[in-house]
């Protein structure tokens, strides 16, 4: 299935007008709390704590308002069942700017437990770090795959911690804006 969502933001970067897809997608990728009526009128900086991906959104969003022209990102939208290649654009439409997201390709793989863990905005030892963009996570001061780092918790027999989003060397020096 080709899943595509898309929501806006208005001038005060708050969620607003989700399309008829979002839910949908959200039910998709076991997110069921994050729902457009869920989520309406909340600030998107509720929902990305980690300093470089705010800068990157920040930095995109001044552009796309500035100039009017598109911006896009691609990342990892993952499920625990699912890697999932994911392309946004980001575009003005009016006072807003709209999202879009769109599924460019998914595979299926054994349940990765990591993705059922608790999401916390409060980043600390205790926690797994993963990359918001890639889907990498940060074991022992190095980023592994999703999937290496879920086996080697599992073969040291280490419980699963919550997972925080921050973002590895890789992914900012790609996205950097300058």
């Amino acid at each position: 299935m080709k899943l595509s969502a898309s929501y806006c933001i208005d001038q005060n970067d708050n969620l607003c007008n989700f399309g008829e897809s979002w839910d949908a997608f959200a039910f998709a990728n076991a997110s069921h709390d994050m729902t457009g009526g869920l989520l309406e009128g909340r600030s998107l900086w509720d929902f990305i704590a980690n300093r470089e991906t705010r800068k990157i959104y920040q930095t995109l969003y001044t552009r796309v308002r500035d100039t009017g022209a598109h911006g896009e990102i691609n990342f990892r939208c993952d499920s625990p069942v699912l890697k999932r290649n994911m392309e946004l654009v980001i575009e003005p439409w009016g006072d807003y700017l709209l999202h879009t997201s769109r599924l460019v390709s998914e595979t299926p793989r054994p349940l990765n437990r990591l993705f059922t863990q608790a999401i916390t905005q409060d980043p600390h030892d205790a926690y797994l770090i993963m990359c918001s963009w890639c889907k990498r996570v940060k074991l022992d001061e190095a980023w592994f795959d999703s999937d290496i780092a879920m086996k080697q918790l599992e073969a040291a027999r280490i419980a699963i911690p919550d997972i925080s989003y921050g973002m590895c060397e890789d992914c900012f020096a790609r996205h950097d804006p300058g």
